[in-house]
């Protein structure tokens, strides 16, 4: 902005130089004359390469053909800053006559703009070396006025080496219009930026307040097909800041992006895609930090509160900020994109769509949300208290509270973009209630009650399907008073029957206990345990997750009369989530069958043993006259002293 104002500045000066000595100068004097006037405004060598003609109809003034504007020393092998065909520049004659130039017209004819910010934050643009004279009275300003001052045809390129940005501007068109130095300056500008059609309309109270320095207001808009930006409010040109309202409405982001020289952001279905709205208190600090204040955003159909502020970091921009009230939805996350290719949820797989997770590593965050819902596609939240962190494409949340499945919630998740991509989570849930909760992480419906549920999960890839055959962790299950639907535990194996459904075909139970250890999607559990009324349900198994199938054992002791008399009888849970099957495991009941058998035979044999042995006992005492009470073995003992020490005295020749 200030070096365009610097520039017009300059081509009035030059065509009042030049307009003073029409009549009584040669031309080649006027262009000398001119160029050194010029030149010594831009502080940069000015070259007329044509001719210099003075106008007399239909207005009094000068073309001058072949303008040249050089760069700084530190581009000068970039050629030159400025090069357009003409400059045409028309007066008004009486204004002159008394020493006030007012521009009828001033045009500068396809002029090839080039705009240079060096590695080191210097920019071609800037043709002064300090701060402006804030001091400077309006009456020290020159009294020059323009009815029309235009650029046309034009082309504008920018190139900055220190952040790699680039872009051009093709048949650019400006108009500024402004009576008097201290009058309000109107503008409109129309280019294509990059190839996406921009529009643009100003409005500055005063020029002479920008040119020396001091605060002035400014509306302007910038407008394309599908969206537009605004703002009304002060500004200040060196350094720049300004302070005001910002309101936004945009359909299509793709020509904004165009412009600006940035990928294409496929933002999804409630994140932006169909509409970003934005409206609120901005500022720009002279430090170069965007601030926003209690502004209303609208995303698709959600809308936020929001307080933000952005500041350029060592590697990205950096942004802080507070979220509130409202809804988000960011299903769109973690659901399948719809692009060619994916399977679905359907059928026995996840979908395989990757997650684009590029967006993440844009910039670095630090944001606090406090909102009514947030809907993460896989989980629905109300009632937040949420703090992000978002590192070098990490994103991290801690969630400090929420409402969900009419329990509450706590833990931290993890979104990660860096390698090949990752999830984790770390969650507690309490009194959730189990069938939403359940049909949301495992599209299985039958279990319904409430429980608590306590998870520590890591995932790697970039998609729902990779995520869930990657699977590690661990997860601990204790619930309440439930039901799993569809499945009569109790009525099967009372009636023998794997079809038996009964009424209601529910298994009704008073608790339910398990922990899984998972690795590579497969959940492996061995400590089922199901407390009833009509007895107990223990099990164990695999559930492979990323396969979406279940191979697992449950045995149920159901009590079959008054007397408290149990029969167990195992149920083989077997087959897809979809489509799982329910049938009594006659294998594994043929082999408790052998085993209690035995264990039978095993204890007729001990009995038949324990009892000959009475048996022989008995004889022993009978024959060596024991008596039939006292220990046997002591018995045995004194009757064996007896006898050895009266062969003794034989042998030895006593009595």
């Amino acid at each position: 902005m200030k070096w365009l104002m610097r520039a017009l500045l300059a081509f009035v000066i030059f065509g009042g130089v030049a307009l003073g000595g029409i009549a009584l100068i040669p031309t080649e004097t006027i262009a000398r004359l001119a160029t050194e006037r010029l030149s010594g405004a831009l502080g940069r060598e000015v070259t007329l390469t044509g001719a210099v003609r003075p106008s007399f109809y239909p207005m009094i003034g000068i073309n001058a053909e072949g303008l040249e504007i050089a760069n700084p020393d530190w581009a000068a092998d970039r050629g030159a800053m400025l090069r357009a065909d003409a400059l045409n520049v028309g007066v008004a004659l009486i204004p002159l006559l008394s020493g006030e130039v007012r521009i009828s017209e001033a045009t500068i004819d396809r002029p090839d703009i080039l705009l240079l910010r060096g590695a080191d934050g210097r920019a071609n643009w800037d043709f002064g070396t300090g701060a402006p004279d804030t001091s400077r009275s309006d009456s020290a300003l020159p009294q020059i006025g323009m009815a029309q001052a235009r650029i046309s045809d034009g082309r504008i390129r920018y190139e900055d080496a220190g952040t790699g940005q680039s872009f051009a501007a093709e048949a650019v068109t400006v108009t500024l219009a402004a009576p008097e130095m201290n009058a309000t300056l109107t503008g409109e500008i129309n280019a294509r930026v990059n190839g996406a059609a921009l529009n643009g309309s100003l409005t500055l109270d005063t020029l002479a307040d920008v040119m020396a320095g001091r605060e002035a207001r400014v509306s302007s808009t910038v407008t394309w097909e599908g969206g537009a930006l605004a703002y009304r409010g002060a500004v200040i040109l060196s350094p720049f800041s300004l302070a005001g309202e910002f309101d936004s409405r945009i359909t299509d982001l793709a020509p904004l992006t165009t412009a600006a020289g940035v990928d294409q952001i496929d933002l999804p279905r409630g994140m932006g895609r169909d509409l970003i709205a934005l409206s609120g208190p901005v500022a720009l600090t002279p430090e170069g930090v965007a601030q926003i204040t209690d502004a209303s955003l609208s995303l698709d159909d959600s809308t936020i509160n929001l307080s933000a502020a952005l500041r350029q970091g060592a590697d990205r921009p950096h942004l802080t900020g507070r979220i509130a009230g409202g809804r988000i939805d960011l299903s769109a996350l973690t659901q399948n994109g719809g692009s060619a290719g994916g399977t679905g949820g359907t059928g026995g797989a996840w979908p395989t769509d990757e997650i684009d997770l590029s967006g993440l590593a844009a910039l670095d965050a630090e944001i606090e949300i406090t909102v009514g819902a947030l809907d993460l596609g896989l989980l629905t939240l109300s009632d937040i208290a949420l703090q992000t962190t978002l590192d070098a494409g990490r994103l991290q949340a801690d969630l400090a509270r929420a409402v969900a499945y009419g329990g509450t919630i706590a833990g931290q998740a993890v979104l990660n973009s860096r390698g090949s991509g990752s999830a984790a989570a770390n969650m507690t849930f309490r009194d959730v209630q189990l069938q939403p909760l359940m049909r949301d992480f495992a599209e299985y419906e039958r279990l319904s009650g409430t429980g608590n549920v306590t998870l520590n999960l890591l995932a790697g890839g970039r998609s729902v399907a990779a995520w869930m055959n990657s699977l590690e962790g661990n997860v601990a299950l204790d619930f309440g008073q439930g039901a799993i639907e569809g499945l009569d535990l109790a009525g099967m194996i009372r009636n023998l029957d794997s079809s038996y459904r009964g009424e209601g075909a529910r298994t009704v139970y008073d608790s339910i206990t398990a922990t899984l250890a998972i690795a590579s999607g497969v959940a492996r559990n061995d400590d089922l345990r199901l407390d009833a009324g009509w007895g107990s349900v223990t099990g164990a198994g695999i559930i492979d997750i990323g396969r979406q199938s279940v191979d697992y054992r449950v045995i149920p002791a159901v009590q079959t009369s008054s007397d408290g008399s149990n029969i167990a009888v195992p149920v083989i849970v077997r087959g897809p989530w979809a489509n799982l099957s329910f049938a009594p495991d006659l294998e594994y009941l043929a082999r408790q069958r052998l085993e209690l058998e035995r264990e039978q035979l095993e204890e007729a044999a001990q009995a038949r043993i324990d009892a000959e042995r009475e048996r022989l006992e008995q004889e022993a005492r009978e024959r060596l006259n024991l008596p039939a009470e006292g220990d046997a073995r002591d018995a045995i003992e004194n009757q064996l002293r007896n006898e050895v020490e009266g062969a003794l005295r034989g042998l030895l020749g006593g009595n």
